[in-house]
């Protein structure tokens, strides 16, 4: 099992820059901090004290991560909260996207479990399916997008793997 998150709590919205001992950190160190997590961050996501923030960018493109992970993963577990949507789109690496499902962003951090297994996309909260999608393939990448704002705070990401 791989953890991604953690950090303490801030003052800084979405799209401020948060305040640290040596100053204001530039958006290009906060999205390397995600890279370092092992995600790639897609327009305006970034690494906060509070978590990873989803901002949307002045241009209006949504914000996200992308990863790319073994053939054998089953799923992923993630918190989040925010306004506006989240968009999780499943993939082979290097492939464009065939299909994908959107929920709602909750006002309360919320854990969602996203599997892909069988040819079919699921995303549950504590055991009660929302949403799910036929997907072509076993995917080996994922890609979460937030249409709007989001936080996905100290509770971690997680990647299963089949026995």
């Amino acid at each position: 099992l791989e953890t991604i998150g953690g950090g303490t709590p801030t003052t800084a919205k979405p799209g401020e820059e948060p305040a640290t001992k040596a100053g204001a950190v530039g958006l290009k160190e906060r999205q390397n901090a995600v890279r370092a997590l092992g995600w790639e961050p897609v327009g305006g996501a970034y690494l906060d004290p509070s978590g990873i923030i989803f901002a949307t960018a002045a241009n209006g493109q949504a914000s996200g991560l992308t990863r790319n992970f073994p053939a054998n993963t089953e799923g992923i577990t993630l918190a989040i909260k925010g306004k506006g949507q989240l968009l999780v789109l499943p993939s082979k690496a290097g492939q464009k996207t065939a299909g994908g499902v959107t929920i709602a962003l909750p006002a309360e951090v919320t854990r969602y479990t996203v599997r892909f297994l069988g040819g079919i996309l699921t995303i549950t909260e504590a055991g009660t399916v929302l949403q799910s999608a036929q997907i072509a393939a076993q995917p080996t990448a994922i890609t979460l997008m937030v249409i709007g704002e989001g936080l996905m705070p100290n509770a971690p990401i997680t990647v299963g793997l089949q026995p």
